[in-house]
């Protein structure tokens, strides 16, 4: 209790965050945070302040798999307007045949 009235407690539990923060950014690779569900990386990256190092890593992670996601878009609209332009193709020199 004493120590608690000072502030002695939560500076030791706050070196020791730090500490144990330190040390999983260390030993956390690109394929951990990769694995993650949405939700288990939004439950992670929760955990940490803005600015982290832990907190960035998630945010590219983040814009990794939007990234992802808009280049499927993207695949699926040029092959749409190649498959477009082939059919084009095909009907004009079919009509003026």
């Amino acid at each position: 209790m004493e120590y608690q009235s000072i502030g002695v407690d939560t500076d030791i539990n706050k070196h020791i965050r730090h500490q144990w923060d330190a040390e999983e950014f260390r030993a956390f690779d690109h394929s951990t945070i990769s694995k993650m569900s949405e939700k288990e990386l939004a439950a992670w990256q929760s955990g940490y302040a803005a600015g982290s190092p832990q907190f960035i890593l998630a945010e590219h992670e983040w814009l990794r798999r939007l990234t992802v996601e808009q280049v499927k878009a993207s695949r699926f609209a040029a092959f749409m307007g190649l498959l477009g332009a082939v059919v084009g193709a095909f009907l004009t020199w079919m009509t003026t045949k």
